[in-house]
């Protein structure tokens, strides 16, 4: 029997392998499935196993039989059918089928707070972008705030509406951490800003207190060139545009 051949339809899509390749881990569902002693429970019909889970998955799964590894889902994967799959839905497939993967070994402190403090930084800069974005389209062309090093201070700051422009509110979110990111790659993220946002001027200022308990401050201020041409808003406009059309 293990040198048979079998065809499994997982949700409408086949896969032929050998029987010898599942049971190489017994302890797994289709280990137990295809074991000599469950041979005549199964249900083989035209000579294939029907098994009712997502068909396109289960590559994943039967590699894992193959190999011994789960390959990585690509972050833009997609099948012939366009279904897009994520991580979570390949873990839901693997806890279904029992593989005997490794636990996840948990990443060191150092590592740990490097990821964290990326995925803050990529918040912060994803909320510099729409907050200029929003002062340009409420036809401003200067925004300027303040992030203080000690933090009773910084909320006081946004809490008072010392803000001029109320479309900040995303930058609000960044009281306590904002000094802390622009201490560390201020300049990088005006850099960005100004290689994507076109137009656009970065100015960081480190204001620095006149005795060692006095609380330091970052201030940003962002310029852009101009603001939009009547020419460029009526062309774009849904209601002005048809004034100008033949």
């Amino acid at each position: 029997m293990s040198n048979e051949r079998i065809i499994l339809n997982v949700g409408s899509v086949k896969y032929e392998t050998y029987i010898s390749t599942l049971t190489a881990y017994p302890d797994t569902v289709l280990g137990v499935m295809f074991s000599p002693r469950n041979r005549e429970m199964l249900k083989i019909e035209n000579g294939e196993v029907f098994i009712d889970r997502d068909g396109y998955l289960f590559w994943y799964i039967l590699q894992f039989y193959r190999t011994g590894v789960i390959p990585t889902i690509p972050t833009s994967h997609a099948t012939a059918s366009l279904i897009a799959f994520s991580q979570e839905d390949l873990a839901r497939e693997i806890d279904y089928y029992q593989l005997p993967l490794p636990a996840p070994t948990e990443p060191s402190p150092s590592v740990l707070a490097t990821t964290l403090g990326s995925k803050t930084v990529d918040e912060f800069i994803s909320a510099l972008c729409s907050t200029a974005k929003d002062t340009l389209a409420n036809f401003r062309t200067n925004l300027a705030f303040t992030y203080f090093q000690h933090p009773r201070e910084c909320k006081d700051y946004w809490a008072n509406d010392v803000v001029s422009h109320p479309w900040t509110a995303r930058l609000k979110e960044f009281e306590i951490v904002g000094f802390e990111i622009l201490e560390s790659v201020g300049q990088e993220i005006g850099q960005y800003l100004q290689k994507h946002l076109q137009g656009l001027r970065w100015k960081l200022e480190l204001h620095v207190g006149n005795t060692p308990s006095s609380n330091n401050s970052y201030r940003v201020v962002i310029d852009f060139e101009s603001k939009p041409k009547k020419e460029d808003i009526i062309a774009n406009s849904c209601f002005l545009k048809e004034m100008h059309q033949p």
